[in-house]
């Protein structure tokens, strides 16, 4: 996650830390949902957090055993 994209409070706050997350991909490719999961984090964090992974994800979309467009999802964590 590039640090310049996130508070500086947010980093600080974070230290030591592991933030697991969850992002809800369309049929498009496109994250339609952010979730993260961590003690430290607030709504302040939350929503940096997720305006950072959801405005530097790629993703291709995900299709189903039709070879049709399927929604899907990507989970992993950032340690701070």
């Amino acid at each position: 996650m590039p640090r310049n994209e996130v508070p500086r409070t947010v980093f600080r706050r974070l230290r030591g830390t592991t933030v697991g997350f969850r992002l809800d991909i369309d049929i498009e490719g496109d994250v339609s949902g952010c979730r993260l999961e961590g003690e430290a984090l607030n709504r302040v964090a939350e929503e940096a957090i997720c305006a950072t992974l959801t405005r530097n994800a790629e993703f291709a979309p995900g299709l189903d055993e039709g070879g049709n467009p399927a929604t899907g999802y990507y989970m992993n964590s950032i340690n701070f």
